[in-house]
């Protein structure tokens, strides 16, 4: 509702027929139910028509707008524009200037959208500090699903698309995927692949085809299959699951394969090898072949820059990169004066730190010495705590070893089981031939 004040400043404008539409229903309105200002209406109606009638006879019989416009300088605006606007001002004193002010609000609004909208593009995000967080899609051609731990529905693997622990990740026929781990790991996903993201370094295989070269952090990475397992501590392969049968292709470094269930079997596959775990955990042995061939689909498979570029940002490179030194390889030299030995179990003499009890426990690996496998253990690392403990025995299974001239020894840390390394020392415990 207008107030009195409001409607007399309109007051000449409605007498002269100059008020919008709207104005004039409000004007009226308020006339209509206010005595007062419907009186002082009256007057001014009054006081119009005669002032209208007493200048009669001096009023102008034609127009001079066209006169007058002649006389002045060019304006940007048209002539009926400008005298509109003239003539509006006059009667309206202060009118434009408090439009200008009621529009100073959305224009504020609208400038602080504009300003919030430019933050958001150009700030950059926070990194991602969730543990639950591992990785980027950093590559995807074609369809592929993602379905994240505990959600029923798939989504389509898009670029930039965060990996948490859990994520199961499928790919079609026509489909690949590249993968980046905030481990400097990348990992290539063939088509018709099907695995499961468990952590940063470690992956679950259950069909199909992928490419890795895993970083040095000093953790090994492993990729289960259905029928074994692929260790390695920084090196570039292939693992390939057809048919219940798995086959690794080694580009660089050394790949450790083993199988699961009940078998014990075990294989280092070097760089320009292959091997295969058959379906019953028979590991063939390490053989040439032509990875170059293998790997080709692989090498086409490059990053996308931007998602690179923000997968950089989220996950900054580590700048101390460490390798696994060769102390977890031991070689023991099996002569005792000059004379073959048989082997009856590998000691390790362990000096666990003081005061620790986050321990990690080691799968023990036993080579000859042309790097043939012979056996596997597991030693826990609280035993290596025990009050009174110097060492721990690994017997040789079934008959003590003979004909040998070397033992190599791998000793390899599951940080999964504790943080804090043991320093050992290892030796063979044998017999003499001569004296048995």
């Amino acid at each position: 509702m207008a107030s009195c004040a409001q409607i007399d400043k309109q007051m000449q404008a409605y007498v002269d027929g100059e008020l919008r539409r709207s104005e004039v229903v409000v004007f009226e309105q308020h006339i209509s139910e206010c005595a007062a200002c419907a009186e002082t209406l009256r007057k001014q109606q009054k006081t119009s028509a005669i002032l209208f009638e007493s200048f009669a006879q001096d009023r102008m019989t034609h127009s001079v707008r066209d006169e007058v416009m002649k006389r002045l300088p060019a304006a940007p605006l048209s002539t009926e524009e400008d005298i509109d606007a003239i003539n509006w001002r006059a009667k309206h004193p202060g009118s434009l200037i408090s439009r200008l002010f009621k529009g100073v609000p959305v224009a504020v609004a609208l400038l602080l959208l504009v300003v919030a909208a430019l933050i958001r593009y150009y700030w950059p995000e926070a990194p991602v500090t969730s543990p639950a967080v591992v990785g980027m899609i950093t590559q995807s051609q074609g369809l592929s699903i993602c379905r994240a731990e505990g959600v029923e529905n798939p989504q389509p693997a898009k670029l930039q698309h965060l990996i948490d622990r859990g994520t199961r990740l499928e790919t079609t026929n026509e489909s690949r995927l590249m993968l980046s781990f905030r481990s400097s790991t990348e990992v290539k996903v063939n088509g018709n692949t099907r695995l499961t993201v468990h952590d940063e370094r470690n992956l679950s295989l259950e069909e199909g085809e992928l490419y890795l070269r895993v970083g040095k952090d000093g953790r090994h990475f492993v990729v289960n299959t259905p029928n074994g397992k692929v260790r390695v501590f920084g090196t570039a392969f292939i693992v390939r699951v057809q048919q219940q049968e798995t086959r690794v292709f080694v580009e660089e470094g050394l790949v450790q394969v083993e199988s699961s269930g009940n078998r014990t079997d075990f294989a280092a596959v070097s760089a320009g090898q292959e091997t295969s775990i058959m379906p019953d955990g028979r590991i063939a042995r390490p053989r040439p072949t032509n990875v170059e061939a293998v790997t080709k689909w692989a090498a086409a498979l490059q990053p996308n820059s931007l998602a690179n570029q923000r997968f950089r940002e989220i996950f900054p490179p580590v700048k101390d990169l460490v390798e696994i030194t060769a102390t977890h390889i031991y070689r023991i030299p099996l002569v005792y004066e000059n004379t073959a030995c048989s082997i009856h179990a590998v000691r390790l003499y362990g000096r666990p730190p003081r005061g620790v009890n986050s321990l990690c426990s080691y799968d023990v690996y036993v080579y000859d010495q042309d790097m043939k496998p012979l056996f596997k253990a597991r030693v826990n690392g609280q035993v290596l705590a025990e009050v009174g403990r110097t060492y721990y025995d690994i017997p040789v299974p079934g008959k003590p070893l003979e004909g040998l001239r070397a033992l190599a020894v791998s000793l390899v840390p599951d940080f999964s089981t504790g943080d804090t390394e043991t320093n050992f020392e290892v030796k063979a415990v044998v017999l003499p031939q001569n004296n048995s």
